[in-house]
């Protein structure tokens, strides 16, 4: 669920009307910009999670090469363990990428609604064709 340099600020730059209020925006926008930052919050966290639990898994690798050259193990042993932590290190390392490309791309999405509702004028006369006639429809 979030490349380890994207950073959650980056998105937050490229739409800097998103943090400001201007006039009595403040109180309609007020709440959502807290439900959006309380969710990159959480995004974050997951994140953050997920790099623990790799850098768990290299200090597992460690003493299982510890224990195969004190010969507390058979190499078979630790070949398979060895195999097992591989796997579940392939696993996290997909998770933390697609997170962060679920973070990425819904950040930029909410902060552009968060542009729409501040200011639905300037959002629609700069729109293509297609997306206006999907606002009118709507």
């Amino acid at each position: 669920m979030v490349k380890a340099a994207v950073s959650l600020g980056a998105a937050a730059a490229a739409h800097p009307g998103a943090h400001r209020t201007q006039g009595g925006s403040s109180e309609k926008l007020g709440k959502h910009r807290w439900v959006v930052e309380r969710t990159m919050a959480w995004l974050a966290h997951c994140r953050r999670r997920i790099k623990k639990e790799l850098a768990a898994f290299d200090v597992k690798e460690e003493r299982l090469l510890d224990l195969a050259a004190d010969g507390s193990l058979t190499t078979d042993k630790v070949r398979d363990r060895l195999s097992k932590l591989q796997v579940q290190r392939a696993t996290l390392t997909q998770r933390l990428a697609t997170t962060e490309d679920y973070v990425r791309e819904e950040s930029a999405t909410i902060l552009s609604y968060l542009d729409l509702l501040e200011q639905p004028g300037a959002f629609y006369a700069a729109a293509h064709d297609n997306v206006k006639r999907k606002l009118l429809a709507a």
